[in-house]
């Protein structure tokens, strides 16, 4: 290896620590820091390597890291040259215990001077020279590799600072649809919510310029993806023109009569929050008001007080008839103290005779409901868990024992027994025998080992935390069935 290789190609000083640390340029020619640093005081049109004439466009001397490999070959070569090489004790040849002399190309091993090389085996490299080929050689294949690493870098910074540019355009457009969406939001609530025409119109007059919006953003992102060149199986509409807002008008109610299916209720709520089912029995009207809370609809309690006069009016017996014929749950919100706490859902099993008494009275279909119940809790025996109880008798304000909705229909049967193990949350009855209880249920609290119950009819599906709450604060504050009635999954 020749002496020029670990020199500056400008003022070949050979590369050392003091004064010129060796740097490599990404060209892969290596320049001493002084001679670099001369060179970047140019003009930039005039910065290029004096080896190969590659633009430079760095404009400081630390933006090039220091070559530590070349730097360290400068050093051998010094020792080498100076001292010749220092054969320490262990290069030593094992079979004969004398120093290796050689290297043999063919066999790929270091030799001595009494070794046998292979006979076909014609030259063998002086020692020294060997060493510094495979130095020479280490170092080549180091700053190609390094030079082509220097490369792959380049070009993913650039990538980078394109993918940081198109997230920041990306996240904004992400606030600005999110900003378009609140305002749809809000004023479709607005127009929902309308009762007279001035505040209908005042609501479409805001909400124009929000569905303006939503429609520039559908048409640039339709622009973008055209442009991003869809597949030929995109089946993705073009969005249409800006849509004329006109004031709501009413749909027609549906029949009072005939099938009337959840999807059908949940769309009438899309358009007005007041709607009802009216049930006429023996020439009275109650009424059960009906949400939408999640995916499920809620036919609340029914009741003698009139709907609001824009209300949609629906019969209660084909929507009754539609929640037998699904998966039956009901619900009743929990109020502890004055405040509502949640609510209890509860799933009902094999439709027995006592869940569908259990549904009767959460939707006062017969008149007596638990709505304005109080809740109870006693234990029977040591060995008996807590339970809730609702329907037991208690006493009233006015000292005398009441027995809450207990009443007598012979319909109310007994439908036979249904044993299952005690667990949290289950719910059961009274056999219908003991007419005086005919409205009782109990919510069994904690497991029982060993004890089931026989007229077991329901689960409690949420809300069994507000059942330990009531208990946990029944000294201080009461405990009540604000509201109940039935649920329809849509």
């Amino acid at each position: 290896m020749a002496e020029g290789e670990v020199n500056c190609i400008i003022c070949l000083e050979v590369f050392e620590e003091n004064g010129h640390m060796p740097r490599t340029l990404r060209c892969g020619h290596t320049l001493c820091t002084p001679c670099l640093a001369a060179l970047l005081e140019r003009p930039p049109n005039q910065r290029s390597c004096p080896e190969c004439r590659h633009p430079i466009k760095i404009t400081s001397v630390d933006h090039v890291a220091v070559s530590y490999t070349v730097l360290r070959l400068a050093r051998a070569l010094e020792q080498a040259q100076g001292a010749g090489l220092n054969i320490r004790s262990g290069d030593t040849c094992p079979s004969h215990s004398r120093p290796f002399s050689a290297w043999c190309k063919l066999s790929k091993r270091w030799v001595c001077p009494r070794c046998k090389c292979h006979p076909a085996c014609t030259q063998l490299v002086p020692l020294k020279e060997a060493v510094l080929s495979d130095k020479r050689q280490t170092v080549k294949d180091t700053e190609d590799r390094l030079a082509t690493l220097e490369t792959i870098k380049g070009k993913m910074r650039v990538k980078r600072d394109k993918l940081v540019k198109q997230l920041d355009e990306v996240n904004t457009a992400l606030t600005r649809l999110g900003q378009v969406i609140s305002g749809l939001e809000e004023t479709e609530a607005h127009v929902v919510n309308a009762g007279t025409p001035t505040t209908l119109s005042r609501a479409n007059a805001r909400h124009k310029p929000n569905m303006k919006a939503a429609t520039d953003l559908l048409a640039k992102h339709s622009t973008q993806e055209s442009d991003s060149g869809p597949g030929p199986d995109s089946t993705e509409p073009q969005p249409s023109e800006s849509p004329v807002i006109s004031p709501a008008t009413p749909s027609p109610s549906p029949p009072l009569n005939g099938v009337i299916t959840p999807e059908a209720l949940k769309e009438k709520l899309s358009i007005t929050q007041n709607l009802y089912a009216e049930r006429e029995w023996c020439g009275e009207k109650k009424y059960a008001r009906i949400t939408l809370q999640g995916s499920d609809l809620c036919m609340h309690t029914l009741d003698n007080n009139p709907p609001p006069e824009d209300a949609y009016i629906v019969s209660f017996w084909p929507i009754r008839q539609q929640w037998v014929d699904c998966q039956q749950r009901a619900f009743m919100d929990v109020t502890i103290g004055d405040r509502v706490e949640g609510r209890l859902e509860v799933l009902l099993f094999n439709r027995s005779v006592r869940a569908e008494t259990f549904c009767d009275l959460c939707v006062g279909e017969m008149g007596y409901t638990y709505k304005g119940q109080r809740l109870h809790f006693k234990v029977a025996e040591a060995s008996v868990a807590t339970q809730l109880v609702v329907g037991e008798e208690f006493q009233g304000e006015d000292g005398a024992v009441h027995a809450a909705t207990s009443y007598h229909v012979s319909q109310y049967r007994d439908g036979g027994y249904y044993r299952r193990q005690v667990f949290p949350g289950l719910v059961s009855g009274v056999p219908a025998a003991d007419h005086s209880r005919l409205a009782f249920f109990r919510v069994h609290m904690f497991h029982t080992k060993g004890r089931t119950d026989m007229y077991s009819f329901g689960k409690v599906e949420a809300g069994l935390s507000l059942i330990r709450q009531a208990f946990n604060d029944q000294q201080n504050k009461v405990s009540h069935i604000s509201d109940c009635g039935l649920l329809f999954s849509v």
